[in-house]
C-alpha cells in the first residue's frame, strides 16, 4: 500500500488534523495508519461510523493477528458483568495486546456525562488496580488515550 505524506488538516490550523492527531511527543504515525485503512476502505467518511466502537477488523488488518469484539449492549455477553470485563482487559493489558474500546450512539460532536465522545475508538493503554494501604483493591482504572489527542 503506498500513500503520500499529506493528512487532512483543518484550514488554517496545519498543526490540527482532522481525523487521529499526534501524540503528546508529536509522533503522528497513527494519523498514517487511519490514512492507510481510509484507503483500504475508500474514504475517510467510511471508516468514521466503523471505528465509533468497533475496531476489530482495523487493527486485524493493520496487525494481521486475530481480533476480538465484545459488546456491552449483549445482556448475555461478558461485559454485562463488569468483573469479568475487567479480568479480561487486565490479563490482556498484562500480555501487552493492542486494546480498544468505543462508544457507539450519537457522533463524535457529541459527549456523554463522563465527557467521552460517542460514536468514537479510543485506545486502552493501561488497567491498573489501585490499593489502600492494607494492599485492598479500592478502584479498578482504565488508562485510555483518544487517537485525536484532544479531550472527548
Amino acid at each position: 500500500m503506498t500513500i503520500d505524506d499529506y493528512l487532512p488538516h483543518f484550514k488554517n490550523e496545519t498543526n490540527k488534523f482532522m481525523f487521529a492527531n499526534k501524540a503528546k511527543n508529536g509522533a503522528i504515525y497513527t494519523s498514517f495508519l487511519e490514512k492507510i485503512w481510509a484507503k483500504v476502505n475508500g474514504n475517510y467518511e467510511i471508516i468514521e461510523g466503523e471505528f465509533g466502537g468497533d475496531t476489530t477488523e482495523g487493527i486485524s488488518f493493520l496487525t494481521n493477528v486475530p481480533a476480538k469484539n465484545f459488546k456491552n449492549s449483549d445482556p448475555d455477553g461478558i461485559n454485562s458483568n463488569p468483573e469479568i470485563a475487567w479480568i479480561i482487559i487486565k490479563e490482556a493489558d498484562e500480555k501487552d495486546y493492542i486494546i480498544t474500546c468505543g462508544t457507539i450512539g450519537g457522533t463524535d460532536t457529541i459527549n456523554n456525562e463522563y465527557g467521552i465522545a460517542m460514536g468514537h475508538a479510543y485506545t486502552i493503554i493501561g488497567a491498573h488496580d489501585i490499593k489502600d494501604a492494607n494492599g485492598n483493591v479500592i478502584h479498578q482504572l482504565y488508562k485510555i488515550r483518544n487517537p485525536w489527542g484532544i479531550d472527548g
